[in-house]
């Protein structure tokens, strides 16, 4: 087993990844390890152009090549066994309305023999039913043509409702490359077939439109054809950052889920004007809020909520399209669920203003053009709220005070939703920012962004890098 020495920063940790093979490991690790594991090199870099030396029992690896002891041998490169992981992501099936489902799908290698799957599971555990592997494994038992429902793998279509799609991993180590995926669709029930897929090796998109149906297909698994040209569509959390502690890869986003917990008076109600998400360029992330986001209760039963939409808070920030303040009821959650990983470095809230004295419907609504221009448009949601109540209650019954996040499941934050209430016309005294990872280049583009001077961002922006998540 060889080591790849690095020099340790003291007292930081935060596991990186894993590269395996039979004979080669390389561990990477922030972390005070008295064992040598250290730190990925300072520049940023996505290769390992850095490593200066990797020792194993019998060889060396330096300047780019590897070296044995003995001066004129060679490690034959095909013998070592690698570990690829293959995702497949089911968008849609060809016309059954509750189920999905598919004969067979192997894994080739140059010879067109199938490699064994060491491991096959849901990338989202969607289910904990006793028979969720062995329904996996009829997907990759080696039987191409099937002739019952029971002898194929199926699953419910569509799926959970902040689910857009199905993920299914397969890992395999092989010493021999990878070659091709093959699909073999079902014959008896064509409607159950995976219709649109993408298929990804490791990171890399390698495929992005619909299966056929009614005839076995094998699609190449590699990063050039024999021309040399890339066959990579795009590729998925290969983005890096770096801060004091060295080099890291972000961790994409499948699933973000806010949960809205408290409110500054209101027990039942909860009200905010604008959330925002926002990539590792400090850049807003656009959503297909109709496709992406859903609202739900404190128990996961879907909220269909039309007087109040959520494009009226994941609006872009960028532009002048109108928007208005937002309400649900206490405990909601909003779960965003993209159809690909999408990398989060901040989340941006902007709760409702304080008003000493509230407007009634018809104030608001004979109010000047300056006025109803202003982007503070915060009283609509709790005029309709309170609108058969005095005007000495004030927005704060609803105004959002304490939200979580949660990222791919595990809880990230809870924050307190602040506010500058001398000040709180401005909607930046009422802005609210998590950073999920502790880069300085992106918090001072984000906060230029929002052009917040430095007395807000001290009040009114938490800092919450998680170590995993």
């Amino acid at each position: 087993m060889s080591k790849v020495i690095f020099k340790p920063h003291p007292g930081f940790q935060r596991s990186i990844g894993t590269v395996r093979s039979k004979s080669l490991s390389y561990s990477f690790h922030r972390k005070n390890d008295p064992t040598g594991h250290g730190l990925l090199n300072s520049q940023g870099t996505k290769t390992f152009a850095a490593l200066h030396q990797i020792t194993t029992s019998n060889s060396t690896f330096e300047g780019g090549q590897l070296k044995t002891n003995q001066s004129h041998s060679k490690l034959c490169l095909s013998g070592v066994e690698a570990e690829h992981t293959i995702t497949i992501k089911i968008l849609s099936n060809y016309g059954h309305s509750s189920l999905v489902a598919f004969s067979e799908i192997d894994i080739l290698n140059q010879s067109r023999l199938v490699i064994p799957v060491n491991k096959i599971y849901y990338k989202e555990q969607y289910d904990e039913c006793d028979n969720t592997q062995r329904n996996l494994q009829c997907l990759a038992n080696g039987a191409l043509i099937k002739n019952s429902l029971n002898e194929c793998w199926k699953h419910e279509w569509p799926p959970n409702s902040f689910q857009n799609s199905i993920d299914i991993v397969m890992k395999v180590k092989s010493r021999s490359q990878i070659d091709s995926i093959r699909f073999w669709p079902i014959s008896f029930d064509s409607t159950l077939n995976m219709r649109h897929v993408i298929i990804m090796l490791d990171q890399n998109v390698l495929y992005d439109q619909d299966l056929p149906n009614d005839f076995g297909t094998i699609i190449p698994l590699k990063l050039f054809d024999e021309m040399g040209k890339s066959l990579v569509k795009r590729t998925v959390e290969e983005t890096f950052s770096f801060d004091d502690y060295g080099v890291f890869p972000y961790k994409s986003a499948l699933k973000v889920e806010i949960q809205l917990l408290e409110s500054y008076k209101s027990k039942t109600e909860i009200g905010i004007q604008h959330i925002g998400l926002y990539d590792n360029n400090g850049a807003f992330i656009p959503l297909n809020v109709n496709e992406n986001v859903h609202l739900f209760d404190s128990h996961y039963y879907q909220i269909h909520n039309t007087d109040y939409h959520l494009k009226n808070i994941f609006y872009n920030p960028n532009t002048n399209e109108q928007h208005h303040p937002w309400k649900s009821e206490i405990g909601s959650r909003i779960i965003i669920s993209p159809p690909m990983p999408i990398f989060v470095s901040a989340i941006v809230f902007v709760t409702l203003k304080k008003l000493n004295d509230l407007k009634t419907n018809n104030d608001h609504n004979n109010s000047n053009d300056a006025e109803s221009s202003v982007l503070h448009s915060d009283t609509t949601a709790n005029e309709d709220y309170h609108s058969n109540k005095k005007s000495s209650i004030t927005c704060d019954d609803i105004g959002a005070k304490k939200v979580s996040v949660l990222i791919n499941n595990v809880k990230i934050n809870t924050l307190k939703l602040r506010r500058d209430h001398e000040t709180d016309d401005q909607e930046l005294a009422r802005t609210n920012i998590v950073f999920l990872h502790d880069n300085s280049m992106i918090k001072e583009k984000l906060i230029q962004k929002l052009t917040l001077d430095s007395k807000n961002y001290q009040r009114n922006t938490e800092n919450c890098w998680a170590n995993e998540y």
